[in-house]
């Protein structure tokens, strides 16, 4: 009998398990019939905890595939990220934005993200707090 009830739940946990998988469809894009030409956006996502989290993409010029590496560029405590390549504290004054601007220019995808609590981003700065 115990077998028996052993097997029942093993099938039941495997029939389960099927229902606690969740899967997201996910849309690539890629350059392979279009040029992309340089520029630069602003975009918001939101983190699992609710937490708005504000990025500027600044998109290379790309070919019909062409492909290109991903910078991720952020900023020092109490400042905010590289909105814009000119009139920008990171793109004239502080070497890690002169970097990213260059790099976007030879070509490289590049990604400035405000941190939580800084610049466009909801939530709280934490500092020495690994447990939040």
């Amino acid at each position: 009998m115990r077998s028996y009830v052993f097997w029942l739940c093993f099938g039941l946990l495997f029939v389960l398990q099927g229902c606690v998988h969740a899967t997201t469809q996910t849309t690539v894009v890629t350059s392979k019939s279009i040029e992309l030409k340089q520029r630069y956006y602003q975009a918001k996502t939101t983190a699992p905890d609710g937490t708005v989290l504000a990025f500027t993409v600044y998109q290379p010029h790309l070919k019909p595939g062409q492909t290109a590496p991903l910078i991720l560029h952020t900023h020092g405590f109490g400042l905010s990220r590289m909105k814009r390549p000119e009139l920008s504290l990171y793109g004239f004054l502080l070497p890690t934005g002169q970097v990213a601007k260059t790099a976007w220019q030879k070509g490289y995808w590049v990604m400035s993200y405000d941190q939580r609590g800084h610049g466009d981003s909801q939530g709280k700065i934490r500092l020495t707090d690994p447990e939040k």
